[in-house]
């Protein structure tokens, strides 16, 4: 049973229960319980033939919202567009995603992370499934401790950026902490700029002021890749980007020399060997460049939660520039391939400033001897990071080489770089069916 919290009106919707009553027919129902109080204040049930089951599903939803005193009319066109979609229309596939969210609401995300996937080899199709299946841990969370340990750790890694309204998804918050990564859930402008005045409320993304961004404190964009040998000899390569303050991404003549924060994650050069491979000029002047850290395991290391990280690979890619800090709020971009760890790149990313939308359009690339092609897929970035911080799964391509490629079950991030986001930084991690691996490459516009 899934909840969602609507903070400001109180109370909780539960998710539609489906059962079947025979193998053609199915029964669902519907409650929505304030909060404070446990009262009903709303619901419904829906019987039928399974071939309406979808359709009844999503009339139940609407019902929901009006319950609610919520009109589709009032809500923006992404969130309609979401609502309107039918993730699948498989309902064995259906039936594994919804025991795969049963499993995830009692911290069994192991169990969950299996049902998830059964559910995409059900229905290739199903991209929520997919993106939900990559986010969930490989080890279950059960204990009262390991909760608030998971969400203290998110919480403290937002406040220490300058961020504000923490919310937490606590399987992804788990699963990237494990993974070495920093739980990045929303921030604001400095606090002497930040304030109602600074944010469009209808469009839900920041609208600065002109010039106010040279009032932001500079921050570098910072993406990452390595690779962990888990204890069963499983190689994981890990990839992202993130937005970091001047003292928490340091670099010297030789390139990066560390990023993060020691209390939560952070990688430090060490005595590995040093070398910055090539560096692009973006329109704006400032520069993003790309290097690695090479040498035997363990030479350079990486801590999360104060701990070290076992199992490294060899080598650490990344790439560091100029994080934006005042996006555009009208117009269009495109941007290209312009160098990093991405061979023979090709494709595009259109943005629109407008709606925050990201568009990846024939993306291609040879990687680790693999040469991936047509990679298509669809993000918004934030609106309350400087730097629109976005994340995806693509929902189409192919691979030559990969034992079974798997686009939904891949994951993409970016940042944008330079004054006005005249550039962006762009991390994957694609599945092929013997795996993962990961690169990072710079875009230009």
């Amino acid at each position: 049973m899934k909840t969602h919290k609507f903070p400001l009106l109180g109370v909780c919707l539960v998710s539609l229960i489906g059962s079947a009553a025979h193998a053609e027919r199915f029964d669902l129902e519907s409650a929505i319980l304030e909060s404070a109080t446990a009262k009903a204040v709303g619901g419904g049930k829906r019987s039928g033939d399974i071939a309406t089951f979808f359709t009844a599903q999503k009339e139940m939803v609407y019902a929901a919202l009006g319950d609610l005193g919520i009109s589709l009319d009032s809500l923006p066109a992404d969130v309609r567009k979401n609502l309107e979609r039918f993730h699948t229309t498989n309902f064995a596939a259906f039936k594994m995603f919804s025991l795969g969210l049963n499993a995830q609401d009692q911290g069994k995300f192991a169990e969950a992370k299996a049902f998830f996937e059964k559910a995409v080899e059900l229905d290739p199709n199903f991209q929520l499934a997919g993106e939900l299946g990559v986010s969930m841990p490989n080890s279950n969370v059960t204990g009262t401790v390991q909760l608030q340990a998971a969400l203290a750790a998110a919480a403290k890694s937002a406040t220490a950026s300058g961020k504000v309204q923490v919310e937490v998804d606590l399987s992804s918050a788990i699963a990237a902490l494990q993974s070495g990564q920093t739980v990045v859930v929303g921030n604001k402008a400095d606090s002497s700029v930040s304030n109602a005045s600074t944010r469009d409320p209808s469009n839900n993304y920041s609208s600065n002021p002109p010039g106010s961004g040279t009032t932001y404190a500079d921050r570098k964009a910072v993406g990452v890749s390595y690779s962990i040998q888990d204890p069963s000899g499983v190689t994981v390569s890990v990839a992202s980007t993130n937005e970091w303050t001047l003292d928490q991404a340091t670099i010297d003549g030789v390139g990066l020399v560390k990023v993060g924060d020691r209390a939560e994650f952070q990688v430090t050069r060490s005595s590995a060997a040093s070398a910055v491979i090539g560096s692009l000029n973006l329109a704006d002047g400032s520069a993003v460049s790309w290097g690695t850290w090479q040498s035997g395991p363990g030479s350079f290391t990486v801590s999360s939660k104060g701990l070290p990280v076992t199992g490294l690979g060899p080598q650490f890619q990344y790439l560091i520039g100029q994080a934006t800090r005042d996006m555009p709020t009208t117009g269009t971009a495109t941007f290209a391939p312009a160098g990093g760890f991405l061979n023979n790149a090709s494709g595009s990313i259109g943005v629109d400033f407008v709606n925050r939308n990201v568009q990846l359009t024939s993306l291609g690339f040879d990687l680790n001897g693999l040469g991936f092609s047509n990679l298509n897929g669809t993000a918004t970035y934030a609106s309350d990071i400087a730097s629109g911080f976005f994340k995806g799964n693509y929902t189409s391509g192919s691979c030559t080489g990969c034992a079974a490629f798997s686009p939904t079950a891949s994951v993409f991030t970016g940042n944008f770089l330079g004054k006005s986001a005249s550039g962006l930084m762009f991390s994957t991690v694609l599945s092929t069916g013997n795996g993962t691996v990961s690169g990072l490459h710079a875009f230009n516009k």
